[in-house]
């Protein structure tokens, strides 16, 4: 090949590797963890405001699919790995939390119910179920698909014992947060539970600038309680300030205005509700 033909070919080369460059973002022999370039029209709006991230690896890909370390020739495809692994592009999507769940319980029956969250880019098509044996566990099941975008369940069957539940939305982008935690009581078979609980014990608060935590002891009654109502007061034994039904033995509250007030939880089941728990002072300034 005479000098004039080589420069021919070398220019030839050198353009190929530009355009390469120009339309797929990489060079001509790009590998898995190449950087990341833009993709056009890839922006997705994200839940809080804002806009996702719109830049993602290409990636040489072999007929079947699968990443190519090697030279990218004529026989490999080009794809933006973010759309493969599907995460960076639909994190965006995954959807809110469920809300307003509540739970009833008839022998060895339990329903549960509760109030979609807002909608996002993917459609939920089921819900998670978790239940532990006590409150913000999921050691008795963490991975319960209802298998369905209802937001109701019925289960049959349940065995007897005390179960702190959430939910959880899943759609094809992931899975959401958890619910609002209900406590679900199912007696034992023939057994009868015809008195309210016991009151609570050992409520304690934490205070941090405006937010306050509050924590007390699960009565051990058999006639278990279902949920708890917290009080608060202008003075002591008074409830005119807040009435907040709650499933989980804590609470937290934060934009709480500056203030003195005398807090008091009661446990409550299908019988009624117990005396009031020692009474704390909690001052926010």
């Amino acid at each position: 090949m005479d000098r004039e033909s080589k420069r021919c070919v070398t220019f030839i080369v050198a353009l190929a590797a530009v355009l390469l460059f120009t339309f797929y973002g990489c060079s001509a022999s790009p590998a898995p963890g190449a950087p990341t370039v833009a993709e056009p029209g890839a922006g997705v709006s994200a839940p809080g405001g804002g806009t996702a991230a719109t830049s993602v690896t290409w990636t040489c890909l072999t007929a079947s699919g699968t990443p190519f370390s090697g030279v990218c020739g004529a026989t490999h495809a080009m794809a933006p790995s973010g759309r493969l692994a599907g995460a960076s592009l639909r994190a965006a999507a995954i959807p809110f939390a469920p809300g307003g769940l509540t739970q009833s319980v008839t022998g060895s029956t339990v329903t549960l119910s509760w109030t979609p969250g807002a909608a996002t880019g993917d459609p939920v098509y089921s819900y998670i179920i978790e239940a532990g044996s006590a409150s913000g566990l999921s050691n008795i099941t963490d991975n319960f698909d209802t298998g369905s975008s209802q937001p109701t369940i019925t289960v049959t069957g349940v065995g007897a014992g005390t179960y702190y539940v959430r939910v959880r939305a899943r759609s094809t982008s992931g899975i959401s947060v958890p619910s609002n935690e209900v406590v679900v009581v199912v007696v034992p078979a023939g057994a009868t539970c015809n008195t309210f609980p016991s009151a609570p014990t050992g409520l304690a608060s934490l205070v941090n600038g405006t937010t306050v935590q509050l924590a007390w002891a699960v009565p051990p009654d058999s006639c278990r309680q279902t949920t708890y109502v917290l009080e608060a007061g202008s003075a002591p034994g008074l409830n005119n300030l807040a009435n907040i039904a709650t499933g989980a033995p804590s609470f937290s509250a934060s934009g709480v205005s500056p203030g003195t007030y005398y807090v008091r939880v009661r446990a409550r089941n299908v019988n009624g509700t117990s005396g009031p728990s020692n009474e704390v002072i909690v001052i926010v300034m």
